[in-house]
């Protein structure tokens, strides 16, 4: 393939091609570039950013978000790319990114205030757990307690605090100005919640919450923007507070995630394995479900669960098809350390 070619075009016109497929059977919609060669029209999406027209009615078709196969994805469309991959930036770039983390965190809330994502109302379908009041029973009659590592704006605790009037939850973030925007929120309970300013990557939870006190925490979209080398460490104070037989749910980026294929596209991002600097300074670590299972073993939980949760996208305006990957994890204390 002439990747220059591909990298350099501003459109392209996608052919009417509805029953192509490639050589592993997947259907594929393809695009001639200007060098005249067909290549995939996703594939010339994530890695060159390029904007597409098509008179196929094939994508129009289909449903905009659907569950498909991971294994197909990770296998068909990513690896290959992904294994030509463009050079790491120098380590004291990486390491400057990295000292400063939580700032970078603090500039982007302070620019995008509440702004930036929706409140996370599925999750109380996802995680039966928090899916309303009775789901959780304590020992000694008191209230199940919750906590949120990174909890930005609010957008996972507040849709979990409306559903679960009998749960008190904990919540703190890095930065600030989220943790402000949190407790001044019309739709923070304080009776209810517990909202404080903790870098987890730096200090421990244990001062502001008691050991062995926690039934339920929850991790979402908040390991990726921790260095990889700080993982098992930020994953082990997470189990000092967690009761014995206590829960951790973390949901995150998967490998081969259409945001690491965009990463793939641009030039000086790359800072490790599947690890990124994004433009706005912040981080981005993509994990396969065994990566993921290792840190939290290392950091003495017992794993319960691991798997993706992988969704087509299909961008009816541009005719193009993109793919979701998730990392799902669930992991238990040992009631015996």
């Amino acid at each position: 393939r002439d990747t220059k070619s591909i990298m350099d075009t501003k459109k392209i016109e996608v052919e009417n091609n509805t029953s192509q497929v490639d050589d592993n059977g997947l259907s594929v919609t393809k695009i001639r570039n200007h060098s005249g060669q067909w290549v995939d029209a996703h594939q010339t999406f994530v890695q060159g950013g390029v904007h597409a027209t098509t008179n196929n009615p094939g994508i129009d078709g289909q449903k905009s978000w659907e569950e498909v196969d991971w294994d197909e994805i990770r296998e068909n469309l990513a690896k290959s790319s992904l294994d030509t991959e463009q050079d790491i930036l120098p380590e004291d770039v990486r390491s400057d990114l990295e000292d400063q983390n939580a700032v970078m965190w603090e500039d982007f809330y302070t620019r995008n205030q509440t702004n930036a994502y929706k409140h996370r109302r599925y999750l109380t379908t996802v995680y039966p757990v928090v899916a309303g009041e009775g789901t959780i029973t304590t020992d000694d009659g008191s209230m199940p307690v919750i906590m949120e590592v990174g909890c930005g704006v609010g957008n996972t605790l507040f849709p979990l605090l409306e559903a679960n009037p009998d749960k008190y939850f904990h919540a703190f973030d890095c930065s600030s100005t989220a943790v402000d925007l949190v407790i001044n929120n019309e739709e923070y309970v304080k009776e209810r919640c517990n909202a404080f300013v903790l870098d987890i990557t730096r200090e421990d939870i244990a001062p502001h919450i008691a050991e062995n006190s926690v039934d339920v925490a929850f991790m979402i979209f908040v390991l990726s923007a921790v260095p990889p080398n700080l993982h098992e460490e930020v994953l082990a104070k997470v189990k000092r507070v967690l009761k014995p037989g206590g829960t951790l749910f973390i949901r995150d980026y998967g490998l081969y995630d259409l945001a690491q294929m965009r990463f793939f596209a641009k030039k000086n991002s790359k800072i490790g394995d599947n690890y990124y600097k994004r433009g706005d300074g912040t981080l981005s670590h993509f994990f396969s479900k065994e990566a993921i299972e290792a840190i939290g073993v290392n950091a003495g939980f017992d794993a319960v669960d691991m798997d993706y949760t992988t969704r087509l996208l299909v961008n009816r305006k541009r005719m193009l098809k993109m793919y979701r990957v998730w990392v799902c994890a669930e992991f238990v204390k040992p009631i015996v350390d």
